[in-house]
């Protein structure tokens, strides 16, 4: 399924951030293969906010393919991205899963005068096989692969689960598949096998530093995953001047995504106390430079910032009470003091914003029972009413049995 790129009338604006252009390299068309995260979704359209593809062959579930005209530094997209889990170039192609060649395979495997060690991992665009026979195929081509190599003198290790299912970055990382090995990557898109190897995994021990060890932590004022943070601003596309607010501040979670991507001018807000106490705390905890925080209400920021002076709001608010027991009770108190706090926020907020400029907001949703459909704010009439226009979304993120769960909408301002 290829997902072209949604866009309304509001601008995008540049792309420029850590000089992205010098992330690119002229040549040749180049094949890439993003592995998604647990909300493919959000990974999308993260993806298409950085990377900038025509458009994203994908099966919506874990793998997107993208050909570029020019080749990308991988490390450093990697290390921009919240929502991809790794990211594997792909170099050969094969007419179909029994025309695998061998011989064209091991290429991809360094010959370091030692024994070949190597993972193999399928996806599938192209639903070629079952959900079962996939893992089955690809971990008898690598066990194949191994037996060539013994067969011409080379010693091999296989790294694989059991079931043959994906290699985690864990175990890619542990296993020295980026430096010593690699880990093989089978796509089948585009009535081909595509094949290439894995070039870079998600640093998983800094974003969960910078969740569990932080010095402030509250569940009253926020845990905000900083993976998602990342990905809110990542959506946002700020410009590298932006002028970027947060105005329910938190632990100040997207103001340290901000700041780790190099924005310089970041500023954050909250009515809590113990919020700007947490965030400063945490920056602080990070050698992070100590930003201006705001004290007061969302809702009532342009009674105390002059208007029209930023270019993205980016936040995840306040979502209501968390027991579950009180959200069944009284979720429609909840969803009318809600309604009321993100009405007068967004106008709030379009007051603030400069013309074209951009609002990414993570809302509370609820979802009382599995599968059912989220219940939600009328997040659209609100943004209407405050003169704001839809970009895109939403996107919802939340534990599969979480009962609140966080829509998160891509809204702007008009043009002048």
């Amino acid at each position: 399924m290829s997902t072209e790129l949604r866009r309304s009338e509001c601008p995008w604006g540049l792309y420029t951030w850590l000089n992205f252009d010098m992330m690119w390299h002229m040549n040749q068309t180049y094949t890439y293969a993003f592995i998604l995260g647990s909300h493919p979704e959000l990974s999308l359209a993260e993806i298409k906010a950085v990377v900038r593809p025509k458009d994203i062959n994908t099966d919506g579930k874990q793998v997107g393919v993208v050909e570029l005209e020019n080749a990308i530094d991988v490390a450093a997209v990697m290390g921009r991205l919240g929502g991809t889990v790794k990211i594997a170039e792909l170099t050969q192609e094969f007419e179909k899963p029994t025309k695998v060649d061998l011989a064209q395979l091991s290429k991809l495997i360094p010959d370091n005068g030692g024994r070949a060690v190597f993972g193999v991992t399928a996806y599938q665009v192209d639903q070629a096989f079952t959900s079962k026979q996939l893992p089955s195929w690809s971990k008898g081509l690598g066990l194949h692969l191994k037996e060539w190599f013994k067969e011409g003198g080379r010693g091999a290790r296989l790294v694989t689960n059991q079931d043959g299912t994906p290699l985690s970055a864990v175990t890619i990382d542990r296993e020295k598949l980026l430096t010593k090995g690699r880990e093989i990557v089978f796509v089948l898109v585009d009535g081909m096998v595509r094949a290439g190897v894995t070039v870079a995994v998600q640093p998983y021990e800094a974003f969960g530093a910078r969740d569990f060890a932080r010095p402030g932590r509250s569940m009253k004022t926020g845990m905000l995953p900083p993976k998602i943070a990342r990905i809110l601003v990542n959506l946002a596309q700020p410009q590298l001047e932006s002028r970027i607010l947060d105005p329910f501040v938190g632990t100040g979670t997207i103001l340290q995504e901000a700041l780790l991507l190099g924005y310089k001018k970041v500023e954050g807000n909250d009515l809590d106390p113990k919020a700007l106490d947490y965030t400063r705390k945490n920056l602080a905890w990070l050698h992070l430079p100590q930003v201006k925080i705001h004290n007061y209400k969302a809702e009532k920021l342009p009674f105390h910032i002059k208007s029209g002076v930023y270019d993205r709001i980016i936040f995840e608010g306040y979502l209501g009470p968390t027991d579950e027991w009180a959200i069944r009770k009284k979720l429609d108190n909840i969803q009318t003091e809600l309604q009321e706090l993100y009405g007068a926020s967004l106008i709030s907020f379009m007051q603030l914003l400069k013309p074209g400029g951009r609002i990414v907001g993570a809302f509370p949703a609820w979802r009382l029972q599995a599968g059912q459909e989220p219940i939600t704010l009328p997040i659209k009439l609100l943004a209407s009413q405050a003169g704001l226009e839809i970009v895109d979304g939403p996107f919802y993120y939340g534990r599969p049995d979480a009962v609140v769960l966080r829509e998160i909408w891509i809204l702007c301002s008009p043009q002048e």
